[in-house]
């Protein structure tokens, strides 16, 4: 018959199949084919294809069956075919293993009817028949050939699916027991998730829901889940299935108490289950459900668990490998949750039972390894708890306030509750905090910054009692008290730094550690003085530390650049190198980024000024991220100066890349005896020597800036800055760049002091200033009326905190003096600073002979024709041998006079340059200028009787020009012919000296304060404080006309930049062409850029004068060899006043300037 046929007549076919099987009592020659008969059709209606027949099946059997002795026949035969099982055809054993479900649904049913019928008769044969039946099929998993493979894994699978059906007639206990006997049956190494599958279901059954069956069930069950999961790590997701399944299970209250099961289950499987959460992944599903099983477990154990499992270690060691297992689990669990972060709720139970367990396992340790102290144990259970308090989902303050409500009123603050359990950990540890000092400090510091006030009035003391300790802590090498607590205070300040940054910390912080730990050190007289101290630093710190985030978080890279100084500078003051040099690299960092190459190189500077050219291993604390390869102090410092050298070059700083160069080039050539890399350096000094002379390096630009009003931030309020522009900036652009950075400030105009109304004002007003080279300006006292003669101006004199360049772009002024210039001294200046403009153009055309003419042009129009502004006719007063009533006035007289003649040959010389390159649409500009010119002369003889020096002294400019004999082809053919003569041949070219040397356009800097190869590198102040001067006059409300000669801009060598400028033209040797790249009207330097010796008049300490302090000499330009008066002289030392050296007698003579052209000259 077909299938479809035999499922479309399943009830007259089983009918026909029972009747034969029952009527047929003479002889079971068809028991077996009608048996082998109703499994087939059992197997069918369990194929898929005909799962829609289960139902009518399940309906036969309840409603239509009606063979009362079958359950006799089918019990009979089913137990034939188990015992027989390695002989009898597999298929049909097969066949019979998956029809057990509606086999046992026959007999039980056919039981019943029986029972009806015969009123209970025979019940206890039955049991015994069912009893010896359910034997037979444990007895078949039993066997280990392939043969009945198939057989055991299909009882296995649907075996449990027969319980409830035997459970009717069957008794349950026994019913288990035989569970269990059928379960261990199965070979170790056989058919093992064929028989996790049937545990679960075994769980999921009836049986599991009674407490007795599920005694004896489950003690099975977990000694296979434990063994897999030990030795069988593949089997570890579906055993943890079961054990998910058994604690849903637990938790329902429907099925009597679970008090002794939870127990066995702790017994048993608790400590395997905290194994397998340790080792798997974090982020796997699997994982996920171990974990909730744990929690699972650890929820439902009461104190009596906790003690009793405690107990149950004989060993002491094996409790201690057990509590610190499960504390590490914990912390891993809150510092990396396998659950997601918005399964709130999940995570907030997973920490109630987690702080429950904890405040149990503080207790164990604190009664069990206190007296045998166990360190690591005791150090595992602080940063499991800090951990738990610190994580992220505790911190209640990122919630909104009904969620933070919400679960405060559910779970309450864990936070408080884990501190004060730390606390208490604390302070029973005794003389074993020696162990946790000061490795705990970070730890507990990063658990006091958490924003709850009761946990931190709890936890800051431990602070102290840390300091007491380890004040009166034996020294082992002296034996005597140690008398500090340095290592806490070095934690705490290291640690507090990382912490604050990273977010932690607040106002309210700042303040209350500071009045909880100066309260407790004012109440300990030994160590009161050095722990007010140190409250007090750490106070400082604080502020510093908060300002320092709070502009972090600005993309303002100069706000970020000021606070990292300030924390620069606490940290060199006091005494932390490793911070120190942490934060050196986060400055340099931000230079980088704003493109500030020469800032970048100082501060890497003064990292090199700690290192020393010694073999010795490098410190911890002087180690550099950038070369991490660096063994020794001179490797790192080797390295660094090669990085410094790149970075001045970039800045176009080349001068100090010499420097470092030629101390390099002395380590190679005398110390280490490295040929190859002095060559590298050698040419690398020459490339930096080549730039100098061609590559174009703007003047710098220099500007005044006060920040008024309580708008800004703290470290800039109502203080006064010299910033440093960029290249090529002006002060519009200037003023863009710093409103931008402030944008609600307000320009403040005027060179007015501001008003105290202004100072407290909640706004911001910028004061800011151009034309500051030598950080100096000058103001009109009163309005003269447009008369010279009594124009009185105010000027003031600004110091810097460091130098320039340096460090930053800007400096904060820390010293401002004034004193009033008289009309005199004025009318000097102003000729001085034209002097200058009028050189600085002669200097730029001799050198850039295509240069174009305008600018020069303009220039001697203005001081030539000066048709409106009325030239030098405006100081006619001044030069009159009588004028003034003090010596120093008749000086300044003689000076005036000098600068007058040496204009006229600075114009003579401008002229002679203008003439010869004017196109021809200028050439009558030209003549005009040449009549004005000849006529300005015979209005100075007659009128001022002032007489211009003779035409040797103006030829004498021209020799500006290298005055070598031999010319560059020449130098470089001799250069590169003895490269290639014979080795045998030792002759070299001769180079003949010149006949003045040219000096280099920075000053080489005092060796006494070099650092050398040859010395070690002495710590001192690394910020060596000077004093710099910038000049810059301005009438109010007046227009800058720098070509004018009323330009009142001055010019002193009181106060200098750092940054070496190219010299004025009376500054410069004569055999070298200008290169151009400073302004010789902007800044002078000093001998020695760290130095103040080189102030002149005494006039180095005006900020502590109490009489104005007189103005310092000045000097006309010496560009001619005219002789100049004694009071030209220069102090003694100054590169100024050294004389031309003379030509060299050997060699010949350099070629004669040539003559002037015929330009008539002023007699």
């Amino acid at each position: 018959m077909e299938e479809y046929g035999q499922t479309g007549f399943l009830q007259d076919l089983l009918d026909s199949l029972f009747r034969i099987l029952i009527e047929n009592t003479i002889s079971d020659t068809y028991d077996s084919q009608v048996f082998e008969c109703l499994v087939h059709i059992i197997g069918l209606i369990s194929d898929r294809k005909y799962h829609q027949f289960r139902p009518v099946l399940d309906a036969y059997i309840t409603d239509t069956f009606s063979f009362p002795s079958a359950y006799q026949k089918l019990t009979t035969l089913l137990r034939e075919y188990v015992d027989r099982a390695t002989e009898v055809n597999q298929k049909y054993l097969v066949k019979a293993m998956k029809s057990l479900e509606y086999l046992f649904k026959f007999i039980v049913k056919s039981r019943s009817l029986f029972n009806l019928l015969e009123e209970g008769k025979g019940k206890v044969a039955f049991e015994q028949t069912m009893k010896h039946l359910l034997h037979a099929i444990s007895g078949m998993m039993l066997h280990t050939s392939d043969n009945t493979l198939l057989a055991q894994g299909s009882a296995l699978k649907y075996m449990c699916s027969a319980i409830k059906d035997i459970a009717q007639v069957f008794d349950l206990v026994e019913l288990s027991r035989l569970m269990v006997e059928f379960i261990n049956n199965v070979p170790k190494e056989r058919l093992t998730k064929q028989k996790l599958k049937c545990i679960d279901d075994l769980v999921h059954s009836d049986l599991f829901k009674y407490p007795e069956c599920r005694r004896i069930l489950l003690s099975m069950i977990l000694s296979h889940t434990k063994s897999l999961m030990e030795e069988k790590k593949e089997e570890l997701e579906d055993c943890i299935l079961v054990l998910s399944d058994i604690m849903d299970v637990m938790y329902s209250k429907d099925f009597g108490s679970h008090e002794e099961d939870i127990e066995e289950i702790i017994r048993m499987n608790l400590r395997t289950i905290i194994q397998a959460a340790i080792i798997l992944e974090r982020k796997s599903k699997v994982a996920t459900s171990c974990v909730a099983v744990l929690l699972s477990v650890l929820r439902q154990m009461t104190d009596r668990h906790y003690k009793m499992y405690v107990e149950e270690f004989s060993y002491t060691i094996d409790l201690r490998d057990f509590l610190m297992e499960i504390l590490i689990l914990f912390r891993v669990l809150v510092e990396n949750t396998v659950f997601p972060s918005d399964w709130v709720e999940m995570i907030m139970l997973q920490n109630s039972i987690i702080l429950r367990a904890l405040r149990f396992f503080a207790h164990t340790i604190h009664e069990k390894f206190s007296t045998d102290f166990e360190e690591q144990l005791w150090n595992c259970f602080f940063h499991c708890a800090i951990s738990f308090l610190t994580q992220r989902a505790l911190q209640l303050e990122m919630f909104t306030p009904s969620k933070r409500t919400k679960i405060v009123s559910r779970y309450k603050d864990m936070r408080r509750e884990a501190g004060f359990e730390i606390r208490h950990m604390w302070f029973h540890l005794g003389q074993n905090k020696q162990y946790f000092i000061p490795a705990l400090v970070g730890p507990i510091l990063e658990m006091t910054l958490i924003p709850e006030q009761e946990l931190r009035k709890a936890t800051i003391p431990i602070f102290f009692d840390m300091m007491s300790f380890e004040f009166n802590e034996i020294d082992s090498t002296t034996g005597k008290i140690k008398g500090n607590f340095s290592q806490v205070e070095n934690e705490l300040i290291m640690k507090l730094d990382a912490l604050v940054e990273g977010g932690c910390g607040d106002e309210e912080y700042k303040e209350m550690i500071y009045v909880i730990l100066l309260q407790l050190c004012k109440g300990h007289s030994a160590m009161m003085e050095s722990g007010v101290r140190f409250v007090n630093t750490i106070k400082e710190l604080l502020q510093r530390l908060l300002e320092y985030r709070k502009i972090i978080q600005n993309e303002i890279k100069e706000h970020r650049m000021s606070c990292i100084v300030n924390l620069l500078n606490f940290y060199h003051d006091i005494e932390r190198q490793e911070m120190y040099i942490r934060y050196l690299y986060k400055l340099c960092d931000l230079h980088l980024e704003c493109e500030n190459y020469t800032e970048a190189a100082y501060t890497i500077m003064l990292h090199v000024n700690l290192l020393q050219w010694s073999d010795e291993s490098l410190p911890p604390m002087l180690q550099c991220n950038w070369h991490l390869e660096a063994q020794t102090q001179r490797q790192l410092k080797e390295m660094l100066y090669y990085d410094i050298v790149g970075y001045f070059d970039k800045g176009k700083m080349w001068e100090k890349g010499i420097q470092l160069c030629k101390e390099l080039a002395q380590l190679y050539e005398q110390e280490l005896f490295d040929y190859e890399r002095l060559s590298v350096i050698l040419r690398r000094q020459a490339d930096l020597y080549s730039h100098i002379i061609s590559k174009l390096r703007p003047d710098p630009e220099y500007f005044r800036v006060g920040y008024f009003g309580r708008g800004f931030p703290s470290y800039l309020q109502n203080k006064v800055f010299i910033y440093r522009g960029k290249d090529y900036e002006r002060l519009p652009d200037f003023n863009a760049r710093m409103q931008t950075l402030f944008p609600n400030a307000e320009l403040m105009r005027s060179l007015q002091p501001p008003s105290e109304e202004t100072k407290e004002s909640d706004k911001e007003y910028i004061l800011q200033k151009n034309e500051v080279s030598k950080f100096q300006y000058s103001r009109k006292m009163e309005d003269s009326g447009g008369d010279v003669t009594s124009l009185w101006l105010e000027r003031t004199f600004l110091t810097t905190s460091y130098e320039f360049p340096g460090i930053l772009c800007w400096f904060p002024v820390i010293a401002v003096t004034t004193y009033q210039v008289s009309p005199l001294e004025n009318a000097f200046d102003t000729l001085d600073t034209t002097n200058k403009k009028i050189n600085k153009e002669v200097e730029h055309h001799i050198s850039e002979p295509s240069a174009n003419v305008q600018n020069l042009s303009m220039l001697l129009q203005g001081v030539i024709d000066a048709s409106v502004n009325g030239g030098i006719s405006n100081y006619k007063i001044f030069y009159n041998d009588d004028y003034g009533d003090s010596i120093e006035d008749r000086k300044l007289v003689r000076k005036l006079k000098d600068s007058t003649r040496h204009q006229l040959v600075l114009l003579r010389e401008a002229l002679n340059i203008f003439k010869r390159k004017a196109p021809e649409d200028l050439r009558p500009f030209s003549a005009h200028l040449e009549q004005k010119y000849e006529e300005m002369c015979v209005q100075i003889k007659q009128e001022y009787s002032l007489k211009a020096p003779d035409n040797t002294s103006v030829n004498t400019l021209k020799r500006y020009k290298s005055m070598s004999a031999v010319s560059l082809s020449r130098v470089s053919e001799a250069f590169y012919s003895s490269q290639s003569t014979n080795e045998s041949n030792y002759a070299t070219p001769v180079i003949r000296t010149p006949a003045t040397r040219t000096p280099s356009v920075f000053v080489k800097a005092d060796r006494s304060n070099s650092i050398s190869p040859n010395k070690g590198a002495k710590v001192s102040n690394l910020f060596k404080r000077t004093s710099f001067a910038a000049s810059d006059q301005s009438s109010e409300g007046g227009s800058s006309n720098r070509n004018s000669l009323e330009q009142p801009i001055e010019l002193t060598e009181q106060i200098t930049p750092r940054r070496p400028l190219r010299p004025d033209a009376n500054d410069r040797r004569q055999n070298r062409p200008s290169s151009n790249q400073f302004a010789p009207s902007t800044l002078s330097y000093l001998n020695n850029a760290g130095s103040n010796s080189s102030l002149i008049d005494n006039n180095s300490d005006t900020d502590t004068s109490d009489e104005p302090p007189p103005l310092p000499d000045k000097c006309a330009d010496s560009t001619t060899p005219v002789e100049t008066p004694p009071i030209h002289n220069r102090q003694a030392g100054h590169r100024k006043s050294k004389p031309i050296p003379p030509l060299p007698n050997e060699g010949g003579s350099p070629p004669p300037v040539p003559k002037k052209s015929s330009t008539p000259n002023c007699k």
